[in-house]
């Protein structure tokens, strides 16, 4: 499960990498985007610009199956979160395009 995490959680951020570079044309957008609604909704376009481009994984739940001195984990869900992480368990979310 480690394995796949770390695997899932490496091509996530690549492809939100991609998807958000402002010198393509789809990052471009994006990012318009969240200065033109920065500016509607806060008058200004001076936003933590970092708020929009932390994503990861989280183990969500695991099944583990333990025999003698060995353990197998035979069900496991991945979950993506985006936002800001605060070290802990506390987090917060970005709700910037609700």
């Amino acid at each position: 499960m480690g394995r796949d995490l770390l695997a899932q959680d490496y091509i996530l951020k690549q492809l939100t990498a991609s998807l958000i570079y402002p010198e393509k044309e789809l990052g471009k957008t994006f990012w318009n985007r969240v200065y033109a609604k920065a500016q509607a909704l806060y008058g200004n376009t001076n936003i933590p610009v970092n708020t929009f481009n932390k994503v990861w994984i989280m183990a969500d739940k695991a099944e583990v199956f333990e025999r003698n001195q060995t353990a197998f984990v035979t069900k496991s869900h991945l979950k993506g979160h985006v936002g800001r992480r605060l070290f802990g368990l506390h987090q917060t979310r970005c709700h910037f395009f609700k």
